[in-house]
């Protein structure tokens, strides 16, 4: 188990919960490096951009929450 299917999609392209936990943790921790770089100093970008990163970067660590949690509840399903 541990694996889904969306309606419409082949399931060649199904991912697990914790594969899809593990990219959205990757993405998020882009997110965090760029906000380090460019929040401040000579680099500084516009505000609105470093806001929208900043949305972005949370969003993409609540999607990983949800599915570090549908991957350990497939788990103990499994068991």
């Amino acid at each position: 188990m541990g694996r889904t299917r969306f309606a419409g999609k082949p399931s060649s392209m199904s991912r697990s919960f914790g594969t899809l936990a593990e990219s959205f943790e990757a993405q998020a921790r882009a997110k965090r490096v760029w906000l380090e770089t460019f929040s401040e100093g000579r680099n500084k970008r516009p505000d609105h951009e470093i806001e929208h990163k900043r949305e972005e970067m949370e969003c993409l660590e609540e999607g990983a929450q949800w599915f570090r949690r549908a991957a350990a509840r497939d788990k103990g399903a499994a068991a």
